[in-house]
């Protein structure tokens, strides 16, 4: 037995016996259910953590989807329409048609570099090489 002072009772104060032994059951029962919710709260948090790690596998999956769409559409039909310009630009020798190809071109080219820039603050690449790689590119991508 725990033998603390709830555990002891004098002969001569026989009629606490009753409360005494009321007080004891009450202290277990308060301490089981602290125990009980203590369980429940590490359990909670423990299913916060995974839902929070999920949450983020989900994010970055997502990101890596749209970057992986803006590569595959967006850049491949703004590839396709530089090609073309780049024809047209070689198959006239009019100023004006050459002056709005030139023009295009630049904005073209403005609409590529934007792609790539939204595609790499979306999910850079490096990610995949690991988190050395990726701790690296972002040093330098300081320095610069």
């Amino acid at each position: 037995m725990h033998q603390g002072v709830s555990d002891y009772l004098l002969k001569d104060n026989m009629q606490r016996l009753p409360h005494v032994v009321q007080r004891a059951l009450e202290m277990a029962e308060t301490r089981k259910a602290k125990a009980r919710a203590d369980a429940e709260l590490a359990e909670s948090r423990l299913r916060l953590a995974e839902l929070a790690e999920h949450l983020q596998v989900s994010t970055e999956q997502e990101r890596a989807n749209i970057a992986r769409e803006i590569h595959d559409d967006i850049g491949g039909a703004l590839a396709a329409v530089k090609l073309d310009l780049a024809w047209v630009g070689r198959r006239t020798d009019s100023p004006e048609v050459l002056e709005h190809v030139a023009s295009a071109m630049e904005m073209l080219q403005h609409a590529l570099e934007a792609s790539q820039r939204i595609m790499m603050n979306l999910r850079p690449p490096i990610l995949d090489q690991g988190l050395v790689a990726a701790v690296q590119w972002l040093a330098s991508s300081f320095e610069r």
